[in-house]
Formats: structure tokens, C-alpha cells, sequence
């Protein structure tokens, strides 16, 4: 039988209690403490609720002088995932990290050189990689089914924009929100990108403009073999969580739709009506967030630092978002 994994989360957030959430119900994995220097009475009073037991702490260095971890969870913003990723290289600690990987290259380079030198497990959560649909598209792909993809379009549109303090800090729209939909092409077609052409704009919130930022943008990424991928985001729409995926093959047409609470439909003099789709990630993900831990933890088992979702995963997606950004403001593709 293996050994359990017990692991410490580093940022008691809302992604981070998503992670406590999951590893409730992860074979093999312990939760032993969440640690964040900025607690709040109801960041605690929510963790409790997740679970009753977890160590709480606000001091983010004991973490790595502890005898009882054997991997982190890295939930912190982005500007600090290198300095915790190279504190548990040098601990021996496993490394699951929230993307973006890291924004500073320099800094990349040198948590992909550590890593290779350590032999440890690094994951990089992109989850929607976990998500069923994603899962059976990729098989469609990979077993012909479609034949030879020729275009691919993913549509990722939020329910509601977030707090200018949010997107102030958040790296910007590349690096936040369409980092997913980066590395799900690159997941999808198993193929890497060799021309980015970016455009957008502040559609939603003159605000948005204030920070620096923009809601809206379609990217176009053109791949090694020609297939073209359109990639297209707005930090806000009307009517909840919009996460749509459509491949064009040779062969013919895969596609996922959005998931809704139900699946029932009322025809009546109105028309056809149906239930919105999931209100936010938290709900429309939650599968995913499991499926991926249960991966990370069973690489560590199997002492397999081979990840399903790598640190060079998180390292061309950030590659892709800076050249989305350059080709923004210079508007003009940008060549890999």
C-alpha cells in the first residue's frame, strides 16, 4: 500500500480552500496545514468548515522546516511562485502550482533547472486538462476520429468582471484568464505554436482601461502543422459561466458544450427554454479540480516526476500569453 502524501497549502484563498475541498476526497492525500500570512476570521471560519482538523497557520517558513510534508500546494500570487517553488527544491518538497507558472523569465529558467536536478514531482494546474470533456475530446483527436484538425475554437467568456483590484495584480487578461485556453490547444492538438496574433480591447468597464488592462480579445494561433486555433475571451457575459470547445477535422466535428445544473428542457408558448450554465468555475470545474490532484498525488507514489500537466507545460503557456501581449500592443503576429 502506499504511503500517504501529506501536504501543505500555501495561500488560504478561494483557490486554495477549492484544493483543501479536494483533497478531502483524494485517495492517499492528507491536508495537514494551510497557511497564509494574511488570515482573516472568515478565511479560518471557511477552512474549518472544509475541514476541521487542518493545521491553520500565518507563517509561511515553517512550512519548509517541517519534518511532516511531503509536498506543497502553491496557491500564492504569481509573484511569489518561484521563491516557494526553490524552497522546496531545496527541501526535497513536491510542487503543485497554480498557473501562471512565473512571469519573470529569468526566474523560469531557473525553477526548470532546479527541477530537472531534483528528480521531484512538479504539476502545474491547468485543470480544465481533468475535465471530462476535455478528456474525450482529446481522445476523439488522438483515435482519428475526426481526422487530420484542421481549426479549433475555444470560447471563454466569465460571468461577472472581477474587482479592479483583482485585475491590477493579476498580470493581465493573457496571463489570467487565457492562459487556460493556451494550454488546452496545446493539450488538444499536441502540437506546439509557431505564430500568435492577438487583438482586443475594454468592451465591458472603461475601468479595466485604468489598470492597465483589457476585458475582451481574440487570439489566433497558428501551429506547426497549419491548424489554426481561435481563441476568444470577455470577462463578462449575462448569462453565467460561457466554456465552449469545437475542433474542425478531415473527418468530421467534435464539440463540448456548456454544462448546466440540468439537462431538462420546457417547451411551452415561449419557446424552448433550458437552464443557464453553471453560474463559475468553482462549480463547473469542481470534477476537475479533484481529477487533477489525484494525478499529482499518484505521480508522487509512483515516484513518477513526469507530471500530466508539467512545469514545461506552465512554462510554453506563459511563453504564449507574453507573445499574446506583444502582439497586442505592436499589433502584429508575433513568430515563435
Amino acid at each position: 500500500m502506499a504511503k500517504q502524501c501529506t501536504i501543505a497549502i500555501l495561500g488560504a484563498g478561494r483557490i486554495g480552500q477549492v484544493h483543501l475541498q479536494s483533497l478531502q476526497v483524494v485517495s492517499g492525500a492528507q491536508a495537514r496545514v494551510i497557511v497564509d500570512p494574511y488570515l482573516t476570521p472568515a478565511m479560518t471560519k471557511q477552512i474549518r468548515s472544509i475541514d476541521a482538523e487542518v493545521e491553520i497557520s500565518a507563517n509561511v517558513a515553517s512550512v519548509f522546516s517541517r519534518s511532516d510534508i511531503d509536498a506543497i500546494i502553491i496557491c500564492t500570487p504569481t509573484t511569489t511562485h518561484a521563491e516557494l517553488s526553490f524552497s522546496a527544491f531545496k527541501k526535497g518538497l513536491h510542487v503543485f502550482c497554480e498557473k501562471p507558472l512565473e512571469r519573470n523569465i529569468k526566474k523560469m529558467q531557473k525553477m526548470i533547472a532546479m527541477y530537472e536536478e531534483s528528480k521531484l514531482c512538479y504539476q502545474v494546474g491547468f485543470n480544465r486538462r481533468f475535465d471530462a470533456n476535455a478528456q474525450e475530446m482529446k481522445r476523439l483527436i488522438n483515435t482519428g476520429k475526426v481526422g487530420t484538425p484542421r481549426m479549433l475554437r475555444i470560447t471563454s467568456r466569465d460571468p461577472a468582471l472581477p474587482s479592479l483590484d483583482y485585475i491590477k495584480q493579476s498580470g493581465g487578461l493573457f496571463f489570467d484568464m487565457m492562459i487556460h485556453d493556451f494550454d488546452m490547444a496545446r493539450f488538444l492538438l499536441g502540437q506546439e505554436v509557431r505564430e500568435v496574433y492577438a487583438s482586443g480591447g475594454v468592451l465591458v468597464d472603461d475601468a479595466v482601461a485604468s489598470v492597465g488592462d483589457i476585458d475582451s480579445a481574440v487570439v489566433v494561433l497558428t501551429f506547426t502543422s497549419g491548424v489554426l486555433a481561435y481563441i476568444e475571451n470577455c470577462r463578462e457575459t449575462s448569462y453565467g459561466y460561457d466554456q465552449r470547445m469545437e475542433l474542425l477535422g478531415s473527418k468530421g466535428m467534435c464539440s463540448t458544450e456548456n454544462m448546466t445544473p440540468h439537462r431538462a428542457l420546457l417547451s411551452d408558448t415561449k419557446g424552448i427554454q433550458s437552464p443557464k450554465p453553471h453560474y463559475f468555475f468553482l462549480e463547473r470545474y469542481a470534477e476537475s479540480y479533484k481529477n487533477e490532484l489525484e494525478g499529482f498525488v499518484k505521480a508522487i507514489q509512483q515516484k513518477n516526476p513526469t507530471t500530466e500537466c508539467s512545469i514545461y507545460d506552465g512554462k510554453k503557456a506563459v511563453e504564449l500569453a507574453f507573445a499574446a501581449q506583444k502582439s497586442f500592443e505592436s499589433n502584429k503576429p508575433v513568430i515563435l
